[in-house]
Order: C-alpha cells, then sequence, then structure tokens
C-alpha cells in the first residue's frame, strides 16, 4: 500500500469518532439480557425439536375453506399418546386447497399399512436372513418383523402388522410362535408402540370437518436414530464453520493479533446464534432445519461485517502508528458504522417484507426461517461494532496490564 500524506490521512479521518470501546458496560449488559432471555425461554418453553431431529411421523393433508389449528389438535390429540403439533399452510401447487400438518413423536414410526405393532427382547444374534426363514407369524395375516437398534442393551425385536382386533390370547400366541420360530433367543414381550394408522385420522378429521374436503394423507416418518444422526451432523457443521473461521482470521489478521482477534470474533457469532435460538424458542418454532440454515447465514453475514471490521483496523494501523488498539478501532468502527447500517437495512427490510408477506398469505412454516433471521442480522450488525472489537481491546489491553505488571516484579 502507497504511504499515504498527513494531509491524505486527515482527510480518511471521520469527522466525529465514536468511543466505541467505552461502551464496555452497555455491551456486557445486551450480552447478558440475551442470555437471561435464552435461559428463560429454555426454562419455559424448551427447545422444539422437528422430528427431522427427535424422530416421529407427519402426515399432511390437504383442505378447502378455513380450518383452526388448535380445532385440529384437540379433534386429534385422544388418537395420539404423544405430544402433537398442528401447522396449517398453502398446499404447493395447487392455490385453492391449504395444508394441515399433524406431527407427534414416537418411539417407532408406523407404515401406512400397520395398525398393531409389538416389541419383543431376545437374546443371542438374530439375523435377517433368519427373519426371511421365519414364514407365517400370525395366521392369515401380513406380518413384518423388524429388528431396531439396541436399548440399554437389550436387543429389540418388532412385529408390525394390520387386524381388525388383536386379543391378550393371541398376544400369547404370538410369543410362542416367535418362541417357536427363533429357538433358544428366550423371546419376550416388552411393550407394544402406540400406532396410529393414518385412515383413523383421516376418519377423525372428515368426521369434524365435513365440509372441507380433507384429502387423502401423506406419510413421511424419521427414525429416532436418523433424526439423532442429522442433529448431529448439524451440530458438526456449525461447529467446523467456527474453527474454520479461527483459523482463516488467525492467518489473515496474524499481524494485529491472529488468534486473539479469531477468538474474539467466534464470541460474537455464539452472541449472534443465541439470540436467533432464544428468539425461535420465545416465538414457539420448532429447531428444524430452516433453524439450522438460519445459523449458518448468520454465522457467514456476521464474520462477513466483522472482518470488514479488522480489515479496516488492519489498515489503520500503519495510517496511525501512535494510536493505541482502543483508539483505532473506535476510528475503524465509527468509518465503517454509515456501510454497516445501510447493509443491515437493507438485508434486515427484506427479511421483514418475507415475513410479512408469508403470514398474510399463509405460508407460516417459513416464519421460523425470515424471523430469527432477521433478528440474527440485527444482532450480527451490533456484535461486528461492538461485541467483537470491544471484546477484542479489552483482552489485548488486559494482556498488556498483566505483562507490564510482571515487568514491575
Amino acid at each position: 500500500m502507497t504511504k499515504k500524506t498527513k494531509k491524505e490521512v486527515a482527510a480518511i479521518m471521520p469527522a466525529k469518532v465514536y468511543n466505541f470501546c467505552g461502551k464496555k458496560k452497555m455491551i456486557l449488559g445486551i450480552a447478558i439480557a440475551v442470555i437471561v432471555a435464552f435461559i428463560v425461554g429454555l426454562i419455559v418453553r424448551g427447545v422444539n425439536l422437528s422430528i427431522d431431529f427427535k424422530g416421529g411421523s407427519e402426515i399432511s393433508y390437504s383442505y378447502t375453506g378455513d380450518i383452526e389449528a388448535n380445532d385440529v389438535k384437540d379433534a386429534v390429540d385422544d388418537l395420539i399418546e404423544s405430544n402433537v403439533n398442528v401447522k396449517l399452510g398453502k398446499a404447493i401447487g395447487d392455490d385453492d386447497k391449504s395444508q394441515i400438518i399433524i406431527a407427534y413423536t414416537s418411539s417407532e414410526t408406523f407404515d401406512v399399512s400397520t395398525d398393531y405393532s409389538y416389541n419383543f427382547s431376545y437374546t443371542g444374534e438374530i439375523t435377517a436372513d433368519d427373519i426371511s426363514k421365519a414364514g407365517e407369524i400370525i395366521k392369515g395375516v401380513d406380518a413384518n418383523i423388524e429388528l431396531s437398534e439396541p436399548a440399554e442393551g437389550t436387543n429389540i425385536l418388532t412385529v408390525n402388522f394390520t387386524k381388525e382386533n388383536f386379543s391378550d390370547t393371541e398376544l400369547e400366541t404370538l410369543t410362542a410362535t416367535l418362541t417357536e420360530k427363533f429357538t433358544g433367543k428366550e423371546i419376550t414381550f416388552v411393550d407394544s408402540v402406540n400406532k396410529v394408522h393414518p385412515n383413523a385420522l383421516t376418519e377423525r378429521l372428515m368426521e369434524k370437518f365435513p365440509e372441507n374436503n380433507i384429502d387423502s394423507p401423506n406419510v413421511n416418518n424419521v427414525s429416532s436414530s436418523t433424526a439423532r444422526e442429522a442433529l448431529i451432523k448439524c451440530l458438526v457443521a456449525v461447529i467446523f464453520a467456527a474453527i474454520v473461521i479461527i483459523i482463516y482470521i488467525a492467518i489473515r489478521f496474524r499481524k494485529i493479533g491472529g488468534w486473539s482477534a479469531g477468538l474474539c470474533s467466534i464470541f460474537a457469532l455464539c452472541h449472534d446464534l443465541v439470540v436467533a435460538i432464544a428468539v425461535s424458542i420465545l416465538f414457539g418454532f420448532e429447531f428444524d432445519k430452516n433453524t439450522v440454515a438460519v445459523l449458518l447465514t448468520i454465522l457467514g453475514y456476521s464474520i462477513n461485517n466483522t472482518i470488514v471490521i479488522y480489515d479496516r483496523i488492519r489498515e489503520n494501523r500503519s495510517l496511525f502508528p501512535k494510536a493505541t488498539l482502543s483508539e483505532r478501532i473506535n476510528i475503524s468502527c465509527t468509518q465503517s458504522l454509515t456501510r454497516s447500517i445501510r447493509t443491515s437495512i437493507t438485508t434486515i427490510s427484506t427479511m421483514l417484507i418475507i415475513s410479512v408477506v408469508v403470514f398474510v398469505t399463509g405460508y407460516h412454516s417459513l416464519l421460523s426461517f425470515s424471523v430469527p433471521l432477521m433478528f440474527g442480522l440485527i444482532s450480527g450488525t451490533y456484535s461486528s461494532l461492538f461485541v467483537a472489537p470491544v471484546t477484542w481491546s479489552w483482552m489485548k489491553n488486559r494482556a498488556k496490564a498483566k505483562k507490564a505488571a510482571a515487568k514491575e516484579k
């Protein structure tokens, strides 16, 4: 970079430099408020994981006219033992129809053709080949046998089938039949899973809402093991992105702080992510794939703003060699203030418009993306101007003070 004259440097200098580094108490107060909101949300409402991350079943119906979500929940609550989540939206590809989505968690998901599901524990090993050779398990009924993942060291064999009625006597017969088919495996009945046949839900909805033309169901099942794996992968993606950011900033800005700058930027990012998650909890949104997309978007947006500030600090290091780090941070943040505000207004306004449009048109499922992202973008603007650089200034000044105190001793 060509060395600038004093006149050119003076022209770059803002007419008024704001004291960003003097706002430590305000920054701490806002950070505490965010953490308190997050904790209160966790205690009062908890994290509402979607079936994508906890497993379960999701059944969707199309319909016409007007239906209230609470009315649907009341209609099907007694058919499903676990907590039921009902969402309403517009049916994709059909402007005349809306959509009901009924989601609930169960230890086992169901098949469209299955009414009953019974779990049995066993010892030793049963293979898929053993199952294929087992033949008919229930007289006159097409049954399906599955081996589930061991729970607390217990092997579980699940029998699924459809039947008009199934008595306790028939359960004893089923247990005896399994014992005969799998000799020496100590077959023991464990429990039955509450399986809700989609037809039962359909009949109930048609009965409660006869004028709304309830259509045939579309079923989506997610096993608990698959859901856990998906959640872990998403968390790994976020953590990996954070590590890469630290490494990049440490290398890119090694002359002005390196690792400390990277750690402070991650602290700011955590602040932004907590804001987004807290908003999702307080608004009652599910933690689903939309939320993960929000978190990754905020990571990219916030770190981009922070890098712009850091780059300005690096440039001002050579322009103002006699200035302290806090003074250079104040100058750099002041210079970047207008740019950050304009960029933020553009992006946040876009999210606000999207939120209003999807709320009015009925695509409420998109609100779990647009609303947390909007608050996350606001937080990202604030953290890039205050949290990251000011925390970095505090860290460097504290380290410098400790070093000076050690020399005096």
